[in-house]
């Protein structure tokens, strides 16, 4: 098979439900490729159903932690092992399609992108219902980086990206946790990198079927998009104490522009559950009568 060669990194951890169906469906894609799986510690059979397949699926390698890592850890260490003219993440659980793997490259091949993003926000494939404030954290986060760096990603979390091999490779990644996304996402964006995004198919998880970013690691992306260099506003760049002042009046204003509605309606809704009871009180005490339990 001729043309680039695609290193397709999967993470993993505790997967053992997934993996050996990601790693099928990545093994059908028409397109050259080594499929590095990194095994972040797991406690379950990961490492076994993948070295199962070692024999059917070509170009299949496996790199085991000593432990967990975080999900940083295992996406830095599988970056650093490939060798691809193109460098995806494909993440081990479903909720992204390796079938979506021709379009999100398809914008590398033409040599008209660097980096491409597949969207779980733009509509137009299959999507699961969100977890709302999951949604709520993604779309500020994203809001955040355009502000900040200049640029209209409508989704900054996504884990579903594809880079120019020689490009991602070159980046000093330090993350070991969820926060690899922003920081990439910083990086790229100072390089100044021809970022695309396509609508990709999302088949999201709940918490009770392993999913496992929570709102903690919300604060430490707004943490890490400050961390991960001066960030631009404008045609300027700001040192990080300035970066932090502009994110807390940009979070003030997001938690008054959404707030107030909330908290009116809040109001209106305890006036109208109240009102039975408080209103004759009102009443009585217009009319000058005592009220009900009064001595």
């Amino acid at each position: 098979m001729s043309g680039p060669l695609v290193s397709i990194v999967v993470p993993a951890y505790n997967e053992q439900a997934t993996i050996a169906q990601v790693l099928r469906r990545v093994a059908a894609t028409p397109f050259r490729r080594e499929i590095i799986v990194v095994d972040d510690g797991s406690a379950d059979d990961t490492v076994r159903l993948v070295r199962s397949l070692d024999g059917e699926i070509d170009d299949l390698r496996l790199l085991p932690q000593d432990r967990n890592r975080g999900k940083g850890a295992a996406v830095r260490a599988g970056i650093a092992a490939s060798t691809g003219d193109i460098v995806v993440i494909q993440d081990a659980d479903l909720e992204y399609d390796p079938a979506d793997l021709p379009r999100l490259i398809r914008p590398l091949l033409d040599g008209v992108a660097d980096v491409v993003y597949g969207t779980r926000l733009r509509g137009g494939e299959p999507q699961r219902a969100h977890l709302f404030w999951h949604y709520v954290g993604n779309k500020f986060l994203s809001l955040l980086t355009g502000v900040l760096y200049n640029t209209t990603l409508s989704d900054m979390e996504v884990g579903y990206k594809a880079f120019r091999g020689d490009l991602i490779r070159s980046i000093e990644l330090v993350s070991d946790d969820f926060a690899i996304e922003p920081e990439m996402t910083a990086k790229l964006l100072r390089r100044k990198v021809r970022i695309y995004e396509v609508p990709i198919s999302y088949y999201g998880r709940t918490f009770d079927e392993g999913k496992k970013i929570t709102w903690r690691d919300g604060f430490i992306a707004i943490a890490t998009l400050i961390a991960a260099g001066r960030v631009l506003v404008g045609a300027h760049y700001l040192s990080d104490v300035t970066a932090s002042l502009v994110i807390s009046v940009i979070a003030a204003y997001v938690v008054v522009r959404l707030g107030r509605p909330i908290l009116d309606r809040c109001v209106r809704l305890f006036e109208r559950l109240t009102d039975p009871v408080v209103g004759p009180l009102h009443e009585r005490r217009r009319r000058g009568a005592p009220a009900r339990g009064a001595a």
